[in-house]
């Protein structure tokens, strides 16, 4: 802005020093577009004609210069320099708190009072920028706000509906269960009994899936240790293992995997701990039968190896996992296909089965 566009208002309370300034001012080319002689005046003439910048005594009558100062920076944001008789430092910075940009000692020479005048203009302008920036900063961060309140109060609304849909198919297999155990009242053959009775376990081990998600604090995962050890302790109870003189030990690491995963694990340890419980504890010999389950995460948690062995009987030489009269056995050998893992057999001291996960196996 050039000199002979810049309005000045004077606010100065001793006439003969507001005629010099005025003086001044015009004699450099100002426009002087009034004058004020207390801080209220001069926040009403700030407010009413709106000058380029503002010429602030200190020393006012009513309002002195830097309340009146602040006012007019807080209300009707207009460049300030302040006049003062006083250089002290207290003055200074309570002139810079208060939004004026500049100072000025009188009596001023008129280069002085242009080059204050151009800073103070110039810093206003920059500090007006700040001030727009930091309201879009502001509007912005209240908008990212609640728009994240409302993906977050979606995501609860999500998450309580995952959990209700979780606990009806829960619901749906009990029912499943129930009616499989319905059916057998109806049938005499024991082998029709035995399948319908395994189905049932197999039922179970799915729903047990949708029980631990429920209690699960993330929807996705599951803790496999705590899955396998309901399972197993489940298929004891289910077995009366207790009163065939058979104990359960358990070894398993703490690992969180996806829902699918744990589900495919969950049936491969019920069949592998049923064939157990049914076959390896058949010859009625007189020592504690030992199931042991074993979970280990090896190679910085990137593979996953499941051990389910046995005291037993073991299992013959010719008994292979694609066995077609053998469906539990079959389908385990399915599932870890499924997992993209592997699984061997050893069949000394009883029958151990591990199953090995590939890298990636908890995603």
């Amino acid at each position: 802005m050039n000199i002979s566009d810049t309005g000045v208002l004077i606010v100065e309370d001793d006439f003969l020093v507001c005629e010099m300034i005025q003086g001044v001012l015009e004699d450099t080319g100002y426009v002087v577009v009034g004058t004020a002689v207390d801080g209220q005046q001069a926040i009403e003439m700030t407010r009413s004609i709106r000058p380029d910048v503002v010429l602030m005594d200190i020393g006012l009558p009513d309002v002195d210069g830097i309340q009146a100062t602040r006012h007019i920076y807080e209300s009707c944001p207009t460049p300030v320099v302040i006049l003062t008789a006083y250089d002290a430092p207290e003055i200074v910075a309570q002139v810079s708190e208060a939004g004026a940009g500049a100072y000025l000692v009188k009596p001023s020479t008129a280069r002085e009072m242009e080059r204050a005048i151009t800073i103070t203009m110039a810093r206003f302008d920059d500090m007006m920028e700040l001030r727009r920036l930091n309201a879009e900063l502001q509007v912005e961060i209240a908008e990212r706000i609640q728009a994240e309140e409302q993906i977050k109060a979606s995501l609860e609304e999500k998450e309580v509906l995952l959990q209700e849909i979780q606990h009806r198919v829960r619901n749906n297999l009990q029912f499943i269960h129930n009616l499989l155990d319905l059916q057998t009242g109806y049938i005499e053959d024991k082998k029709a009994i035995e399948v319908f009775r395994e189905s049932q376990k197999r039922i179970h081990a799915i729903a047990l899936v949708h029980d631990q998600l429920c209690q699960s604090k993330d929807l996705g995962k599951i803790n496999l240790a705590d899955y396998i050890q309901n399972l197993a302790d489940d298929l004891f109870l289910s077995y009366n293992a207790g009163a065939m003189g058979i104990t359960l030990k358990t070894n398993l690491s703490d690992v969180n995997v996806n829902a699918n995963t744990a589900l495919s694990c969950g049936l491969i340890v019920n069949e592998l701990v049923s064939n157990g419980l049914k076959h390896a504890f058949t010859d009625k010999r007189r020592r504690p039968g030992e199931i042991c389950i074993e979970s280990h995460s090896v190679n910085d948690g990137r593979k996953l190896d499941i051990l389910v062995k046995d005291n037993g009987i073991g299992l013959p030489p010719d008994r292979k996992l694609r066995k077609k009269k053998s469906f539990g056995l079959e389908l385990v050998n399915m599932l870890v296909h499924q997992l993209k893992g592997t699984i061997e057999i050893d069949r000394s001291n009883g029958a151990t089965f591990t199953i090995t996960l590939p890298d990636r196996f908890s995603h």
